[in-house]
């Protein structure tokens, strides 16, 4: 990959992983959770047209791969909000963003050094789109 890309490989692996283990947080793996995955992986792929669809969503990062994305995550406090951000979709796609999700969002957060006030924040931002989009639905549909 060239070297002005914004995501290395291992970035966008870090990501992937992190979203599978916030959708298995609660026990369960929803397919919604997994089309939301599929998306994301295919957002990637379409940035990135030298990834592997197939690839990157078998891959899985080592607890060292893991802790030294988080690190990296942790240099860009923009990134690190958008990945919360896409973290905390996740957990709603199923129809309940559970405890033990919100749980992970938070140490995740912890771990990447954002506070409690701008994790609540994203979770209302997020809330109000997904209830704009409804009703945006119900406008459209019925």
């Amino acid at each position: 990959m060239e070297d002005d890309k914004l995501l290395s490989e291992n970035d966008i692996c870090f990501h992937l992983n992190a979203l599978k283990k916030l959708a298995l947080a609660d026990g369960v793996y929803h397919d919604s959770e997994k089309r939301f995955i599929d998306q994301i992986t295919q957002m990637y792929c379409s940035s990135y047209p030298d990834l592997d669809f197939e690839a990157l969503q078998e891959r899985e990062l080592s607890e060292e791969e893991y802790a030294q994305g988080l690190e990296k995550l942790k240099q860009n406090i923009l990134l690190s909000k958008l990945f919360l951000k896409d973290l905390i979709s996740l957990g709603h796609v199923d129809g309940h963003y559970s405890d033990p999700e919100r749980k992970r969002v938070r140490e995740m957060a912890t771990q990447l050094n954002i506070s409690e006030d701008s994790i609540q924040l994203l979770e209302q931002a997020v809330d109000s789109v997904i209830k704009a989009s409804v009703l945006m639905n119900q406008a459209i549909f019925s």
